[in-house]
Order: structure tokens, then sequence, then C-alpha cells
């Protein structure tokens, strides 16, 4: 199979539409950054929890929400995500493998298998308050490059990979973790 090839599987397969660039011959220009980054802080992912919220007309509902923690303080961000993004996750944190490789074990095999490596992930605020995106900066071949990604497959691939989880600090907010339980269960 020829390297092209490979490429474009990785693209088609994985949705990484950078891995054409991050793995070209050398002497390809990388690609820029869209936008400046802010001030960011490192962080882990202190766990995955429940928020329990109450909508007029539809009852009380559930969601899972991924809680980011500043490395060295108390800082925390709660990010709303989907079910199945949050059992991707859960694998991640337990260093679990299930029997059959999820979307995420799935890219992160495909960009060792093509001598690249996930060097960060950026979480960013988005359109609103409420929306957050991010970035996954990926290095291979002496090039490098930043996918966009949604903050949950960009956590996701950071745990599998183990490589750190950048979030823009004016996000983090200072509290403690009790805190942001009990604002989960109000909202």
């Amino acid at each position: 199979m020829k390297r092209r090839d490979l490429i474009a599987g990785a693209v088609s397969v994985a949705g990484l539409a950078a891995a054409n660039k991050v793995l070209a011959e050398p002497g390809a220009a990388p690609t820029e950054a869209k936008t400046a980054k802010p001030a960011v802080t490192e962080a882990t992912v202190q766990g995955i929890y429940q928020a329990t919220s109450k909508a007029e007309g539809v009852g009380e509902t559930t969601a899972p929400v991924v809680i980011l923690k500043a490395r060295d303080q108390e800082r925390y961000l709660p990010i709303w995500i989907g079910a199945l993004e949050s059992y991707s996750i859960a694998f991640g944190l337990d260093n679990s493998k299930p029997s059959r490789p999820m979307s995420h074990d799935l890219m992160a095999e495909l960009i060792k298998a093509l001598r690249g490596r996930v060097e960060a992930v950026y979480v960013m605020r988005g359109a609103d308050e409420h929306t957050f995106y991010s970035t996954i900066k990926v290095v291979g071949n002496g090039i490098e490059t930043e996918v966009d990604s949604r903050p949950s497959d960009a956590l996701a691939l950071a745990l599998r990979v183990k490589t750190p989880i950048f979030v823009a600090t004016d996000l983090m907010k200072q509290t403690t973790l009790d805190e942001i339980k009990i604002e989960l269960r109000q909202k």
C-alpha cells in the first residue's frame, strides 16, 4: 500500500483532515493556527458527572458533564458532553480497552501508524459562554498542525495518548469540586 493511500484512509476513516499536511513529504508548509491562543493553564480530567436540569414541560433530565481541573490549583471547568462521548472518556480515564477499538482508539492508532504524535490538546471558548471548541496539535515528519475538534473528542484522544490538556485560563472557575457538583444538581 502506498503512503498516499494510507493517508487517504486515515482521512476518510478517522476524520483527520489534516493528516495529509502533517505527514506530507519533507519541505511541505505547515498549517498555520487560525487564531492566536489566549493564555492557557494545564488541566487534567477530574471525572465525569451527571448534571440534573429541570425544564418546563419536559421534567427532570440528566446529561453527562466532564470536569477539567487546573493541574496546580482549585480551578475547574465543567463541559456538557454527549452520552457516547462520556463512555469514551471514561475508558480513557480508566485506561480500559474495549473488546473492539472505539473511534478514539482508532484515531490514536492511525496517528501512531503514520509516525505522528499528538503533542497537546487545547480547549477554548466558542461563540458564546456555554460553547467550547478544541484543537488537537499533531506533529509528524517535522511538520505540526492543529486539527479542529469537539472538546469531548480531544479529551478522549488526549487520555489515550497521555498528552497534555491545556484550557484557556479565563475559562477556569475558582471554586471547589464540591461546589461544582452542587451547581450541576441545581441547573
